[in-house]
């Protein structure tokens, strides 16, 4: 049907109230047929007003870089997280990384925090590698935080399951693997190492299925057990299988030990078996040399002191067998120089390989040897000397032992003075030192003096003369006029003192009284001036 236009203008009427109301003016588009041209606008005649700096766009920030970690696992070990490592890769979502150096953190389902494997990213921002815990996170839930170095934040996060570590198997190892027939026979052992059994569980063992006279529990589950054939071990030549069982989990770790043909030990030759005491060079060094061993095996000599109980290795040296069983091992010295051996000590050279031994080498240490000697100095002194305590006569004497206590006995040999004695001791070297010298008015004549040690055997003597002055005021009586009654004389007799020379010098004999008198008192207390009477 074709409609006219006062229709098409009613049936448009509530269009254009419609569009009235909605604040649209929209009547002139409906008043005629045809649209009319838009006016054309008219050019502005105002300018533009220029932009400031803060109406310019700054420059925009680089977005942070983001990682994206994909595990190739999703559950992994206590154990293996921190030996072996979570395989990952991982490749940026954002930014760009490459080049860059990213540190990892692990946190466990108890919120434990564990520093993890750092590594660097490629020149397109990859890696592909493991990770590695540095200790033992608790099993759970666990995520990996990736961190890039100048960048706040983790840059990506790895989800993973931390599964606990199952119990250890036994395990049981022996040492040495084998020994010959005869050095098992004769003691020697088989250490078993056991590891992995309950804490104190007692253990059984048992060798070619046959138990072995005792148990064993241990504090931690591991410890080393000794299989002797004195504890009914096999001792057959062959291998022999070895079970340790738990007695309460039942678990049973095997290893097994074997038993060769006997061998007979070679023998050791040294340059020397005796040394001197404190010697730190051993005579110059100890070559040792062996002979009759098994060609082309390990000996191992040892110097060991021991008192029957207990003993030590003081020094212990490897030396290869030649082709012929032979060997030579030089300059074989201690470090620590040798020492004088209590009454119930020995020391020996020894030598063994796998578990023989040869028959071994007694070593002696002996004193320091020193020839005993003694001196008197001066041997012939003057009266006034004599009576001069910073001169006097000086006695000494070595071949002592070091603190050993020395006594001097000294006499007239015409008897005009009492024998007199005193004591030193004698000092780390073995020397002793004694001075003599006249309190009073010296007595002329010939002097025995003789040493004697309490631990070194046998006696030193010297001798000295005191001889009269050249003025000869000491001639006669020692300086006496000679008419002097008896009483008299003996208030004025000369005496003759000693003084303690070398360790302990200085004690004055001079304040021990009448020790210091018996040394000068006259036999005779007659007045003479007859030097052969005084």
């Amino acid at each position: 049907m074709t409609l006219s236009k006062t229709q098409r203008k009613l049936m448009l009427a509530p269009a254009v109230t419609a569009l009235a109301l909605s604040g649209l003016v929209a009547s002139p588009a409906f008043a005629t047929d045809k649209a009319a041209d838009p006016a054309p606008a008219s050019p502005s005649t105002e300018k533009s007003a220029p932009k400031t700096k803060s109406q310019e766009a700054a420059p925009t920030a680089p977005a942070p870089a983001a990682l994206a970690p994909v595990a190739d696992e999703k559950s992994i070990s206590q154990t293996d997280l921190q030996e072996k490592g979570l395989p990952v890769s991982i490749k940026p979502t954002t930014g760009d990384p490459a080049g860059k150096k990213v540190t990892t953190k692990f946190v466990d389902s108890k919120e434990g925090q564990f520093e993890g494997t750092s590594f660097t990213l490629d020149s397109e921002g990859k890696y592909s590698g493991t990770i590695k815990a540095n200790g033992k996170l608790a099993p759970g839930a666990a995520t990996i935080e990736l961190f890039i170095e100048g960048q706040e934040g983790a840059a990506g996060t790895i989800g993973l399951t931390v599964v606990e570590d199952a119990p250890a198997a036994p395990k049981a190892s022996v040492d040495p693997k084998s020994l010959p027939q005869n050095a098992f026979e004769d003691g020697n052992t088989f250490n078993v190492d056991v590891s992995g059994f309950d804490a104190d569980e007692e253990v059984t063992v048992t060798i070619d299925g046959k138990k072995l006279s005792f148990d064993k529990s241990f504090e931690n589950g591991e410890g080393v057990i000794y299989v002797t054939a004195e504890d009914g071990a096999p001792t057959s030549v062959g291998t022999h299988e070895v079970v340790v069982t738990g007695a309460t989990s039942g678990k049973t770790a095997t290893t097994s030990y074997e038993i060769t043909e006997a061998v007979e030990a070679g023998s050791i030759k040294t340059n020397r078996t005796e040394f001197t005491a404190g010697d730190k060079t051993w005579g110059g060094g100890i070559d040792v040399t062996g002979e009759g061993w098994e060609p082309n095996t390990e000996v191992t000599v040892q110097i060991g002191i021991g008192n029957g109980q207990s003993g030590s290795s003081i020094a212990s040296a490897n030396v290869k067998t030649d082709e012929n069983g032979n060997f030579t091992l030089k300059n074989f010295t201690p470090e620590e120089a040798p020492r004088l051996l209590e009454d119930d000590e020995r020391m020996s050279l020894v030598a063994g390989a796998n578990g023989v031994y040869a028959e071994s080498v007694e070593l002696t240490v002996v004193e320091k040897k020193v020839e005993p000697s003694i001196t008197a100095t001066p041997e012939k002194i003057s009266a006034s000397d004599f009576e001069n305590e910073d001169k006097g006569v000086t006695i000494e004497a070595t071949g002592y032992q070091e603190g050993e206590t020395v006594k001097a006995t000294v006499n007239h040999e015409d008897g005009k003075t009492e024998e007199f004695t005193l004591n030193a001791t004698a000092d780390e070297e073995g020397n002793v030192s004694f001075k003599l010298y006249a309190i009073g008015d010296a007595v002329l004549g010939n002097y025995t003096v003789e040493l004697n040690g309490d631990e070194t055997d046998g006696s030193l003597s010297t001798g000295f003369e005191v001889v009269a002055d050249d003025n000869g005021d000491d001639e006669g009586n020692g300086g006496g006029d000679g008419d002097n009654n008896a009483d008299d004389n003996d208030d004025q007799l000369p005496r003759t003192g000693a003084e303690l020379g070398g360790l302990g010098a200085g004690v004055v004999l001079l304040a021990v009284g009448a020790a210091s008198v018996l040394l000068t008192r006259r036999r005779s207390t007659k007045s003479s001036t007859d030097a052969g009477e005084i």
